[in-house]
């Protein structure tokens, strides 16, 4: 089954708040894996550099998101 990276943003957005908040994009998705990105604006921390919960919320996603 091939689904989108638009369906799969899609759906996290929908389904984790959090993801939509960090602006999370999918940008490769297939059955050897799955990329997401954020940037920086959204995640960063009072050092202007990117917090660490977001780089972990981004890796679980990751993860979760490959066995979707």
């Amino acid at each position: 089954m091939s689904v989108s990276c638009t369906d799969v943003e899609q759906y996290l957005h929908e389904h984790i708040p959090l993801s939509k908040a960090m602006a999370v994009s999918v940008s490769s998705i297939d059955s050897s894996g799955v990329i997401l990105s954020a940037p920086l604006q959204p995640n960063i921390n009072h050092r202007s550099t990117v917090f660490g919960g977001s780089i972990s919320a981004v890796s679980v996603l990751s993860a979760w998101t490959l066995v979707l």
